[in-house]
């Protein structure tokens, strides 16, 4: 973070070499983020702007202090008819940006927003602007620009996408794992014993480095080309290979790269392609051999995925549109999810109260002192149906926040 007594000020860059010249600032400010958004790290939005640009225009929005980049915001600019230009933020319908396309400090990040949004309003004045479209983007910050766009009446055409899902990552891997719906346990064990049952060896095997020349890479879209999820336009498909060769290279250099395969007997029956960085993890993309169902690869992958981000102290999880189909249960227990230190905290209440109750039965002074004491862990008790009922509020707020959002 810059010097606290360093001004603050708004930077444009339009050069086309601007991506590159950005690379260590943006880097730097993505890696002091604790929960940054995985799809705006400079590997992701570089590696955009080289595969699919064509003939957009960058248009880079910055706040900087003491040589401190502090947010940035890349936009792009493509020529329309009669000198006129449409103002995209970057993505397409094959990689787009889940979520807010700004990448600012945390802490202040309502501030850094205001200061993006005088940025935005002066490069609306710079051109004419036929369109604006916004691509991906979250409600939050598009409130923070509608009052710009409506000023200068000018149409804004937001591309929604099926949004992620987020998962905290919080108690214990024990008990995450006993939050999981029945089916997906069952699933993961029966796995588990038909595998034990022919006899295979299973293994996790974890690229140290990944490129679409390695065989790894040939044994994914081996897998993805016979799933029940492909699609030919989808995110493996050939019009996207000059993304992923970029985006692998960058990001395998960076160390916010991590490619999981599930091998059977050393064969590849399931991958997950993760993007990570120091307290959270995103599962962009994951799938599985249908010739291997028996031994539920996909479920099997996911559950070693969540037990190494348990170890490795990650806090949040974020499963991407892509990988969800194999996350039906998380739609209705998503919210359950975020209760887990709670409920531990409601046993420890369980267990006070216990004690109390037991010292009171066993207690042989003066009964004056015996009904305070019986007092107290009435108290208690009646605390503890107060947090119950107050969980069970909030599961069900957030269940039903959950199932807007679908």
């Amino acid at each position: 973070m810059g010097d606290a007594r360093s001004t603050v000020s708004l930077s444009f860059w339009q050069d086309f070499n601007c991506f590159s010249r950005l690379e260590r600032k943006w880097k730097d400010l993505f890696s002091r983020q604790k929960f940054p958004n995985h799809f705006t790290s400079w590997e992701w939005m570089s590696s955009w702007w080289d595969s699919f640009s064509g003939n957009a225009i960058p248009h880079v929005i910055g706040v900087e202090a003491g040589g401190t980049l502090l947010a940035v915001m890349p936009l792009m600019a493509i020529p329309g008819e009669k000198e006129t230009f449409s103002l995209e933020t970057l993505g397409n319908k094959f990689i787009v940006s889940y979520g807010t396309p700004v990448l600012a400090e945390e802490k202040v990040v309502g501030s850094l927003v205001k200061f993006l949004s005088r940025g935005l309003s002066r490069l609306l004045d710079s051109k004419e602007w036929n369109r604006i479209v916004i691509k991906g983007i979250d409600q939050t910050t598009t409130k923070a620009f509608e009052k710009i766009f409506v000023s200068k009446e000018l149409k804004v055409k937001v591309e929604s996408y099926r949004s992620s899902a987020t998962i905290r990552l919080t108690g214990e891997w024990e008990q995450f794992w006993q939050m999981q719906p029945p089916a997906m346990r069952r699933s993961v064990k029966k796995g588990r014993d038909n595998i034990k049952s022919q006899s295979l060896k299973l293994n996790f095997y974890t690229c140290k480095s990944f490129g679409l020349r390695d065989k790894e890479w040939l044994e994914i879209t081996r897998i993805y080309k016979r799933s029940k999820f492909y699609d030919e336009a989808g995110p493996l498909s050939s019009n996207v290979f000059p993304f992923w060769e970029r985006f692998f290279s960058r990001a395998t250099e960076s160390g916010i790269l991590e490619v999981i395969l599930m091998l059977l007997n050393d064969r590849p029956a399931a991958f997950s392609i993760g993007i990570k960085s120091k307290h959270k993890y995103t599962v962009w993309l994951l799938d599985e051999d249908p010739n291997a169902s028996l031994f539920s690869p996909a479920r099997l992958l996911i559950a070693e995925i969540f037990k190494r981000l348990y170890k490795q102290n990650k806090k949040i999880c974020e499963i991407s549109p892509y990988v969800l189909p194999y996350f039906p249960e998380f739609n209705t227990r998503t919210s359950e999810l975020y209760l887990i230190t709670a409920g531990k905290q409601l046993q420890i209440i369980r267990d006070i109260s216990k004690k109390l109750r037991e010292r009171v039965a066993s207690f042989k002074g003066k009964d004056n002192i015996k009904d305070k004491a019986a007092k107290k862990v009435a108290s208690f008790e009646s605390l503890q149906k107060e947090i119950k009922s107050k969980l069970g509020n909030i599961a069900n707020l957030g269940k039903n926040w959950f199932s807007k959002r679908k």
